[in-house]
């Protein structure tokens, strides 16, 4: 996902992430902010994370500082590809840990089917692209008009439990004027 400075991103994988968690609750849903959390990528260059049990033992130990109980059920299920990563403000690590960041992602990419997903401003997407064999997402946006119609999906769908045209209808007071 990628877009400008201030454009969105975070707020986006944040809202991303508790929309996996209720279609995915079975599945660990790790939600990463890189700007706060990469002091332990300090270590990784020391460490051969391109083995499953070395990954797994530095993203359970290291990186996501899990307790015991946590750690053995986020082990389990990231061996069967139960883990989905939200790796938030890749661009605020640049370029201290780009190549680190950039192999994290590649060897959980070839050595597992764990989904990952990457926040990360313009200009650094087409070297997580090249380097993950992937596609970015560019995140527009809105007018305000736009922001009307997101809003009442949303307000509709989450508070409501109704589609659009629907709480329009019941609703008709929420209509823009």
């Amino acid at each position: 996902l990628s877009s400008k400075a201030g454009e969105g991103k975070s707020t986006t994988m944040k809202n991303f992430a508790l929309e996996l968690k209720s279609k995915y609750p079975w599945k660990w849903i790790q939600e990463v902010d890189l700007k706060k959390n990469h002091d332990p990528f300090k270590i990784g260059d020391k460490l051969n994370l391109n083995k499953n049990k070395e990954l797994t033992n530095f993203l359970a130990n290291h990186l996501l500082n899990l307790n015991d109980f946590d750690r053995e059920v986020f082990k389990e299920l990231f061996k069967n590809d139960q883990v989905i990563f939200l790796w938030d403000g890749a661009d605020e690590i640049f370029p201290h840990f780009e190549v680190f960041m950039m192999n994290l992602a590649k060897n959980i990419l070839e050595l597992t089917e764990n989904w990952q997903f990457i926040a990360t401003r313009e200009e650094y997407s087409n070297g997580f692209c090249n380097h993950l064999n992937t596609k970015a997402y560019k995140l527009n946006q809105l007018d305000e008009d736009e922001r009307f119609e997101f809003l009442m999906k949303d307000i509709a769908a989450s508070m409501f439990q109704l589609d659009t045209k629907t709480f329009y209808k019941k609703f008709k007071s929420f209509q823009k004027v």
